[in-house]
């Protein structure tokens, strides 16, 4: 059985096209021995009836074996070309293997092809025999891009659970699970095989040899003929140093085929026994949540106390489920209750379930009359007030936690901190100001870190919203880090304020190269840490990466996040727009932009994050030749809240452009006094180089334009760079000086180049046509959508690992990357080779 496609076979031309060649030599008089191997479902009677049809196209009878004694084909023609088929020889007789044998000897003296297919499983010596002499073709299942190639929109990730599998695909594109019961489907297997197979599938996707054993009652030394039927069959593969099934929806299968009420023990039974031998939290969780509405045992509880920071850390959705099963069945006078419910509403918190972790927290506190407890439960209901943006409540939560009776002096400083952060997060500035003022001073009265620590981030958020002095507000971040450096409990607000250092270094001009291999090593030490704020960490390296031109490695970080994972999705898709039009791709370009604007119609968005969407817009409408509505959304950027925008100055020298070859002098000459205006506010190079450039713009003068460009350059913002240059290129262009104008577009073109930038330099030879200026070559060229072209840079290095046979986490120590990102690396490494496991990612680079 096989998917066909207008009649023809799908992903088997390699195979054809040999056994097209072997027609073709019988043809001429030299016979042929082919034998095709694969597991049930895979396609070899479909590739037998394909030879045999085109063999009969080509005047060549071919003679079906069906494998009943007496069925013997008359060959005593010798001369004529002939083929012979033989199907499901795993399962011929003595007689049907005779035959073989010696038609397959009469094929040195005769032109006879003979043809046969047979499964691996069961192993037979006497059919393993038939290999001799014979060309061997094994089918492996489909590709990715064929199996994508036969479903819809919509079907396409449900079709990867076939596993390739031809059978398999053509019943899931008919329903939503395999038809038929499992049972006739693997009833080729030994019962012993069946049997561990319907264990591994409780265990899950991938399982080790010594968690089978243990939920089996099999020896390890037992289960080796098991494990080598299974994977002969084609239902198991290796994944690293453990295994994994093949095909999704056979595990789904052999899964659902187990009795409920057998599976709710079996999860339980399962989960003691990982638990019992140590193993990862997550494991002992999932099984224990798949246990169904089964009463928590006694010892889930002591187990939990014993992880449950772990689990949060890992897996904070898995984490609240289980402290909420266990919660239930927990005695209201046990001493962890209280741990619990506190874990319970920073594992809500974590999963940006911000009303959720206010209510338990509140609750928390109603019943607690410990200081410590009622501070950390009125910290968390604080802040995921602040997250909702409700000042007032917080406020008011914070005003009655001053006023309880016992409350310490240092979580009185710890309010106050809130209390400043608080304003700046809801943008009134002064009162932050004076808050965070209050804050620093009843911290240092307490002597405590925590309160110090955002205290001084309040205030550097002040001094870069209200003051823009971002050289100010680096020296306070570096004082907060400083002090919360060695504190363990503190990690959250050390990524915080990693973030905002890192935002703040890429403005006031740190070294590019410096600033990035910081970012890497922040990434890889927040990956560990499981906190929601990684994923923030994440976007702002991204953007930076974006902006210095590092747009292999931006992508690489946004395919990273998970848009739940995130408040400002539109700013991630807003980047992904902008990277897909830049590199000439418009179907992906699109797709981003409408992602982007459902993200901003439903998320809560910032004035920051309005900065990117506005670009994306604004380049899909200069790609689209619709200046005008291109001038309309960068205009936004001058009448953004404050006067001074912190990000604005990056989209007026666009606006500049887009002003002045629309005949709009005026607002060309506003985008300018921004520009002077956001320059003045400090010696931040990106402003300087943007006053110099809208200036130039402004007075047609490509010399200060030049100038921005080599600022720029010097910065490492590598795509402002070539779009300094492109501009100034236009203008000696204008002036007549071609020369000039040719030799300026080259550095352009050799800027776009590097980055791939397809439209770009599309955009700029068409500027200088239009002034006479010609260059024969274009830069660019789209980026390819798989195979080992479509990899980025990343992605490379991974595949090259991979291919050595390095593990994730070898590839992650030698790469100085998380295991996590490894993993998301080599998922997105096999679809765009169409690899169907990593043994395969080998040859596909070769």
């Amino acid at each position: 059985m096989s998917v066909l496609r207008d009649g023809l076979l799908v992903g088997r031309d390699g195979e054809v096209s040999l056994l097209r060649g072997l027609v073709a030599a019988v043809r001429s008089g030299r016979g042929g021995i082919a034998l095709i191997e694969g597991e049930p479902g895979i396609g070899k009677t479909a590739l037998l009836a394909e030879v045999a049809r085109r063999a009969s196209a080509a005047g060549v009878p071919a003679l079906w074996i069906s494998g009943v004694p007496g069925t013997e084909p008359d060959l005593r023609d010798r001369t004529r070309p002939v083929l012979v088929v033989f199907d499901d020889l795993h399962a011929a007789d003595d007689a049907t293997l005779d035959l073989w044998r010696r038609l397959a000897a009469a094929t040195e003296d005769s032109p006879t092809l003979v043809v046969g297919a047979r499964r691996l499983v069961p192993r037979r010596p006497s059919v393993d025999r038939l290999r001799e002499g014979a060309v061997v073709i094994p089918l492996s299942g489909l590709d990715p891009e064929h199996v994508a190639a036969l479903a819809g929109p919509d079907d396409r990730d449900r079709l990867q659970a076939a596993g390739g599998n031809p059978r398999y695909i053509r019943e899931l594109m008919e329903g939503p699970t395999l038809a038929g019961p499992v049972a006739e489907k693997l009833g080729y297997l030994t019962p012993r095989t069946l049997e561990v197979l319907h264990g591994a599938a409780l265990l899950g996707d991938p399982f080790s040899v010594a968690d089978l054993s243990l939920i089996t009652a099999f020896s390890p030394i037992e289960l080796v003929p098991v494990i080598d039927e299974a994977l002969a069959a084609g239902l198991i593969e290796p994944a690293e140093h453990q295994l994994r099934f093949r095909h999704a929806a056979i595990r789904r299968a052999l899964y659902d085929a187990t009795p409920p009420e057998r599976r709710t023990a079996l999860h339980l039974v399962t989960a003691w026994v990982l638990m019992a031998t140590g193993a990862q939290p997550e494991r002992v969780a999932r099984h224990l949540l798949d246990s169904g509405d089964s009463p928590s045992e006694a010892w889930e509880a002591d187990w939990l106390a014993a992880h449950a920071e772990t689990l949060m850390r890992r897996e904070p959705g898995t984490a609240a489920a289980i402290l909420e099963r266990v919660l239930h069945g927990l005695d209201p006078a046990d001493p962890r209750r209280a741990e619990f419910e506190d874990s319970l509403a920073d594992a809500d918190f974590r999963l940006f379930r911000f009303e959720a972790a206010a209510r338990i927290a509140r609750q928390n506190i109603a019943r607690s009359t410990d200081p410590e407890r009622i501070g950390r439960n009125t910290w968390l209901l604080g802040y995921s007030l602040l997250r909702l943006r409700r000042l007032d409540d917080v406020l008011r939560e914070l005003d009655e936690a001053s006023a309880r009776p016992g409350v310490t002096e240092r979580w009185l400083a710890r309010y106050a901190a809130l209390r400043a952060v608080a304003f700046g997060g809801c943008e009134q500035l002064e009162r932050a100001r004076d808050a965070a003022r209050d804050a620093l001073a009843a911290g240092r009265r307490a002597q405590d870190p925590m309160a110090i620590g955002y205290a001084l981030h309040a205030q550097s958020y002040v001094t870069i919203a209200a003051d823009h002095d971002d050289a100010a507000a680096a020296t306070l971040i570096d004082r907060a880090m400083a002090v919360v450096l060695d504190d363990p409990n503190l990690f959250d607000l050390r990524l915080l304020l990693w973030c905002n250092r890192l935002a703040v270094g890429f403005e006031v001009g740190d070294p590019a190269e410096e600033l990035m291999d910081w970012a890497r090593q922040m990434l890889v030490t927040a990956e560990t840490s499981g906190l929601p704020r990684l994923n923030t960490l994440r976007l702002l390296v991204a953007e930076v990466a974006f902006e210095l031109g590092l747009w292999d490695e931006a992508t690489d970080i946004l395919d990273l996040i998970s848009d739940h994972e995130i408040a400002t999705a539109a700013t991630r898709h807003a980047i992904l727009a902008q990277l897909a039009a830049r590199r000439d791709d418009p179907e992906q370009a699109r797709q981003a932009l409408t992602t982007m604007r459902e993200a901003w119609a439903t998320g809560a968005q910032t004035e920051y994050g309005r900065v990117f969407t506005l670009a994306a817009e604004a380049f899909e409408h200069e790609r689209e030749c619709a200046p005008e509505a291109a001038l309309e959304m960068l205009a936004v950027c001058l009448r953004l809240g404050r006067p001074n925008h912190p990000l604005r100055y990056r989209l007026l020298p666009a606006l500049s452009r887009l002003a002045l070859a629309g005949g709009d002098k005026a607002l060309a000459l506003d985008a300018a006094r921004a520009a002077e205006t956001d320059a003045g506010a400090g010696s931040i190079t990106r402003r300087r180089a943007t006053d110099l450039w809208c200036r130039g713009l402004l007075d047609a003068d490509p010399a200060p334009i030049l100038e921005a460009a080599d600022l720029l350059r010097e910065a490492g913002l590598l795509p402002a760079h070539g779009n300094a240059l492109e501009d100034a290129a236009e203008l000696f262009a204008r002036a007549r000086d071609t020369s000039r104008a040719r030799t300026t577009l080259v550095e352009a073109l050799d800027v776009y180049e590097e980055l791939g930038a397809a439209w770009d330099a599309r955009r700029a030879t068409s500027r200088l046509r239009a002034n006479g200026v010609r260059l024969r070559t274009v830069a660019g060229g789209r980026r390819a959508v798989s195979g080992p072209e479509s990899l980025t840079e990343t992605e490379r290095k991974v595949a090259d690992l991979v291919a050595e046979g390095l593990s994730n986490p070898d590839i992650a120590d030698r790469l100085n990357l998380s295991r996590r990102t490894v993993e998301s690396h080599v998922s997105r490494i096999l679809a765009k080779l169409g690899a169907a496991s990593r043994v395969e990612v080998k040859n596909h680079l070769a």
